[in-house]
């Protein structure tokens, strides 16, 4: 009886799993706002299901047989965190996308990340450490609706994820009403399943750029490392 109710149990998870992940491929959303958080999830309910069932599949016991599930589903979380990770990445490059197509200035950085692999080992993935979307002042000045529209996709971004999120503001005075404005929006229109970003107003020099930044906000977790760019 114990053992068909572990089994049942593990099935049951790893359905509910399948259901939640193609219902949110379905809709183009994540499950939990964070593909890394979805996709680490997904890999240890099925490595579980797939580890038990293996191991009674040879005559093993139950005690055995959940350490095996344990195992293999140790080495699906930490497949599905990877491909989570090129998923998140991916979603920025389709945010780059995006923000060219309003002509923005846009650059997202890259950097590797650690996490211990099947064997304990830690390996490096490169990950999604924050995008900057570039704000001329000229337009800005005028509220054009690219630029506009620019912030409140940024908004978007930072809210529809479940892992918390940063937005960093540097505009001149005269404008930050207004980019919050759109923030507040773009909020709105993200998924929610998360805290609220944090909002980060930093001063803005004289002659400076004007910019919008989101960021995952655990930066500690890239350590020391400079990354890399793509600029658009």
């Amino acid at each position: 009886m114990t053992t068909r109710f572990r089994l049942s149990s593990v099935a049951v998870l790893t359905a509910l799993l399948f259901a939640a992940s193609g219902c949110a491929n379905n809709q183009g959303r994540t499950v939990t706002g964070s593909n890394a958080t979805d996709q680490a999830a997904l890999g240890a309910g099925i490595g579980a299901l797939a580890g038990f069932a293996a191991c009674r599949a040879v005559g093993g016991k139950g005690s055995s047989c959940a350490t095996a599930a344990m195992a293999v589903g140790a080495v699906g979380g930490f497949i599905g965190w990877r491909n989570g990770k090129q998923k998140d990445l991916a979603e920025a490059q389709a945010f780059d996308d995006a923000m060219r197509a309003n002509h923005m200035a846009v650059v997202t950085d890259v950097a590797p990340i650690q996490r211990a692999n099947d064997q304990g080992r830690p390996e490096a993935v490169n990950a999604w450490k924050g995008t900057t979307v570039g704000l001329p002042s000229n337009l800005l000045a005028r509220r054009s609706p690219d630029v506009q529209r620019s912030v409140e996709l940024a908004g978007k971004l930072a809210s529809s994820r479940t892992d918390p999120s940063r937005v960093l503001i540097s505009v001149p005075s005269g404008d930050r009403d207004a980019v919050q404005g759109w923030l507040r929006t773009g909020f709105s229109q993200g998924a929610a399943r998360g805290p609220r970003p944090e909002v980060q107003v930093l001063d803005a020099s004289a002659g400076s750029v004007p910019f919008v930044r989101v960021e995952p906000a655990n930066q500690v977790q890239f350590g020391m490392s400079a990354g890399k760019s793509n600029q658009g």
